[in-house]
């Protein structure tokens, strides 16, 4: 806590706002099955653009994820890839959600969510090699 109040007060509210859209993407990821999350990630699309420049670099924007999904149970990666979303599309930024699909080496089947926004992966940093993607919820330029 003590952290979080020396932080300026824009950090705070982009804290504040990525811990609620991480807390509601966890519940409906509990909810909903992964077509209808689709379909969702694509109204995300129809979210308000900021007008004027961005107030976070992209960069900012995935430190506010990252952090926030270390107060909400659970939050794993397709959560925090689709909150991503919501808070790049906010601050004007195009975003891709990825899923893909992976074996372990001991043959366990493995999935995974990322965030790629400017042609690089933002959230959900991973060994990303070994997996095949399957699913791609793509974002509108802004």
């Amino acid at each position: 806590m003590r952290k979080f109040l020396r932080l300026p007060r824009t950090e705070q509210w982009l804290l504040l706002r990525a811990w609620v859209l991480v807390a509601v993407m966890r519940g409906l990821v509990l909810t909903l099955s992964l077509s209808y999350l689709r379909r969702l990630a694509m109204r995300l699309e129809g979210l308000p653009l900021r007008q004027g420049p961005p107030r976070h670099l992209p960069e900012r924007l995935a430190w506010a994820v990252t952090v926030a999904s270390r107060f909400v149970p659970g939050a794993t990666c397709l959560p925090q890839a689709l909150a991503g979303k919501a808070l790049f599309r906010l601050e004007g930024y195009a975003a891709d959600v990825h899923v893909g699909v992976a074996r372990t080496p001991d043959g366990q089947f493995q999935a995974h969510a990322w965030l790629e926004s400017g042609g690089r992966v933002v959230i959900g940093h991973l060994d990303l090699d070994g997996f095949q993607p399957i699913l791609k919820m793509e974002g509108a330029t802004s």
